[in-house]
């Protein structure tokens, strides 16, 4: 029974692997000019990545129960206890998930300030078109620059 955990932990071990580093690429995307090219095939990737990992997670559940343990951090510990090869898998998982959530905290607050320069900047166009008269959009409900500013 415990190889089957064994088995889920390897391959959920390896998906969380490369979910940080395609979170290490975001990271340095988001510190790029380039963003807006390689963003899509990044945010593509992480969602596959993300949802293959959640499909883990239910599987080492899975896993766990037919052992008779809970899905939480003393199923596994009992579980390890029970056989000793899961410990150093579990032991990488643990780190790659601390890793991942690491850069993505960090990939959140590059995100943040990103918005924020683009919210400033923003403001300081509208600032300038409505230095004579009112304040009005710069881009339009369709994107497009009004006629009276071309």
């Amino acid at each position: 029974m415990t190889d089957a955990l064994l088995t889920c932990l390897v391959e959920e071990h390896k998906t969380a692997a490369e979910f940080d580093s395609v979170l290490a690429e975001e990271q340095a995307a988001l510190t790029s000019s380039s963003l807006m090219e390689v963003l899509p095939s990044i945010v593509e990737r992480k969602s596959a990545l993300a949802s293959q990992l959640a499909e883990l997670a239910l599987e080492r559940g899975r896993c766990l129960a037919a052992i008779g343990q809970a899905n939480d951090r003393k199923g596994i510990e009992a579980a390890i206890r029970k056989d000793a090869r899961l410990a150093p898998v579990w032991n990488e998982l643990t780190r790659s998930a601390t890793s991942a959530r690491s850069c993505n905290l960090t990939n959140g607050m590059l995100l943040r300030t990103r918005l924020e320069y683009t919210r400033r900047a923003m403001v300081a166009l509208r600032e300038a078109r409505g230095a004579g008269g009112a304040a009005a959009a710069v881009y339009g409900p369709d994107g497009r620059m009004p006629t009276d500013m071309r």
